[in-house]
């Protein structure tokens, strides 16, 4: 992975500090509108959540079977004390579970996580949620993202994170056109109590038609 970890980025692998300063800078209602408008989970969904930190998302994703995958032991700790009768927790690497449930889940989630990934990295991610979906499924993801013109905070913000790999919209979705065909590009400038600019993907998984 491409980010900074060293010095004041140490913090935030704390999931206290972590969780705290999202809760910060977050607006109250960010978490809801995303779910609601753009992961549109259905009772019964399988959702598999990559790079899923202290298991933040799990609260909006009731009645889904959820699984959420964290490199990071120290997030996926936080995550099973406080949400484990809720979903289940994976310390590792995603493809840990691709095989169990390759084709099977109906939502992958990469919340704030292609940033922090270099391009090859990036289009193993793209593939792996592919391989997990069923047909007409969908991979949701959020990253911030370069823009012209940009406010000049957004711009500092975003410089300052800990992932070192922003892109612009056209190179978000181009890393994603190697899996996925049909993809919907979303960009929000008002997710957060500060400037910042958003992009969210919906990248849907084909239905192969039938034969006759």
């Amino acid at each position: 992975m491409a980010q900074s970890i060293g010095g004041i980025y140490a913090a935030l692998r704390l999931p206290r500090i972590y969780s705290a300063l999202q809760m910060a800078i977050a607006r109250t209602d960010t978490r809801r509108v995303v779910t609601d408008r753009y992961i549109r989970a259905k009772k019964g969904d399988r959702i598999v959540d990559i790079g899923c930190g202290p298991g933040g998302m799990l609260p909006y994703l009731d009645g889904t079977d959820y699984i959420g995958i964290d490199l990071d032991p120290n997030y996926i700790e936080a995550a099973t004390r406080n949400y484990g009768e809720r979903g289940r927790f994976i310390q590792g690497d995603v493809t840990q579970v691709a095989d169990q449930i390759r084709g099977q889940c109906d939502v992958v989630l990469a919340m704030a996580l292609l940033h922090h990934l270099d391009d090859r990295q990036a289009r193993a991610l793209f593939d792996a949620a592919a391989n997990l979906l069923c047909p007409g499924g969908r991979l949701v993801t959020l990253d911030c993202v370069w823009t012209t013109p940009q406010n000049p905070i957004a711009r500092a913000l975003i410089a300052a994170d800990r992932g070192k790999n922003t892109r612009t919209q056209e190179e978000y979705v181009a890393l994603a056109r190697v899996s996925f065909s049909s993809i919907d590009v979303h960009l929000h400038d008002d997710l957060l109590r500060v400037p910042y600019t958003h992009c969210i993907m919906v990248c849907h998984k084909e239905v192969v038609p039938r034969k006759p």
